[in-house]
């Protein structure tokens, strides 16, 4: 009977073995034949391979850095039973191959031109487009070409995708980075208030998270926004400079101007996509220019207070803070 359960895991192991290696391979073959010749430095690779759950991942990573460099091989979050994808983009012949593993099984297409033809698509026919994935993928092309910087790279890969809301979180972490450094013994709590993609990225710089009881969430709906004071209709959070021992700090409510900001990069108000594109391509080529679009609303001293306190559900902490106007 041992014998018979011994025999039974070592088939299991050598058929799993046998598979993670045939899709390598397969991987491999496809790769080597659309990419000709290989050159690394002109080579993005985007792939969630590090986050979800697929025999061949630990074996992925190594395979894809023949085909481009670490800086140029994005390991973007995902959930971790969504399938395994591998995009990659050729920005020497503007070709994308799309590979993804469904069912234990491989598929893959290859769009010629795509950067080219992708601007005249419109947003249908791009959702339809490598499994949905293009809309997702297109952006961070387009940032590659021109330059990310690290801190951005690093808070696009969390938040699983580039937009302008986690650009608007990038550019509020330098702005506090900047005007409002730490003091010893101190340490960033941040009340997102309202929540947008800009918390992902500020998450990220800043190393406040929820786990670390440094980081809160607390939603506006569009009713209650009518209750902000005019000073803090542009909220974009309230960031404390605390330190524990001394229950004291600095909190540091901050406006994000998008209104300002459409008008500069002269983007339309709305969700299409190329609009957003528009303006993620503007703020890459003007990211010195961050700290027009972020202003301090107010600035307030704290002392003998825990930050619990400020955060507790029986609180309004933005009536606490004289942003808000209703009962």
């Amino acid at each position: 009977m041992v014998k018979k359960f011994l025999l039974a895991l070592i088939l299991i192991f050598f058929a799993s073995a046998s598979y993670a290696l045939d899709v390598l391979n397969k991987i491999e073959v496809i790769l080597t034949s659309e990419l000709k010749p290989v050159i690394q430095s002109e080579t993005l690779i985007i792939t969630n391979a590090m986050h979800v759950k697929d025999e061949q991942v630990n074996a992925l990573i190594p395979l894809l850095l023949k085909f481009t460099k670490m800086e140029n091989l994005f390991l973007i979050h995902d959930a971790v039973n969504n399938p395994l994808f591998v995009f990659v983009y050729d920005s020497a012949s503007d070709k994308a191959v799309y590979i993804s593993v469904v069912d234990n099984e491989i598929k893959y297409f290859v769009t010629e031109n795509f950067l080219a033809t992708s601007i005249t698509r419109n947003d249908d026919e791009l959702k339809d487009l490598f499994q949905g994935k293009a809309m997702r993928v297109l952006p961070i092309i387009i940032g590659w070409k021109k330059g990310i910087p690290f801190e951005l790279k690093n808070s696009i890969l969390f938040h699983d995708h580039f937009c302008p809301g986690v650009t608007s979180g990038y550019w509020i972490a330098k702005y506090l980075l900047k005007n409002f450094p730490l003091s010893q013994g101190q340490r960033y709590f941040v009340i997102s208030t309202p929540p947008w993609c800009k918390d992902d990225a500020i998450q990220t710089i800043l190393n406040t998270t929820a786990g670390k009881r440094n980081f809160v969430v607390i939603p506006i709906s569009e009713k209650s926004k009518n209750c902000l004071k005019d000073e803090a209709k542009n909220l974009a959070g309230i960031y404390i400079k605390y330190s524990p021992q001394s229950k004291s700090g600095e909190a540091i409510i901050l406006e994000f101007l998008w209104d300002d900001l459409r008008k500069s990069a002269g983007v339309k108000e709305g969700k299409a996509f190329k609009e957003r594109l528009k303006m993620i391509e503007w703020m890459l080529e003007n990211d010195n220019q961050f700290e027009k679009f972020v202003r301090v609303i107010k600035n307030v001293q704290l002392s003998n207070v825990s930050i619990d306190e400020l955060v507790d559900v029986n609180i309004n902490v933005l009536k606490k803070f004289d942003l808000w106007k209703c009962q």
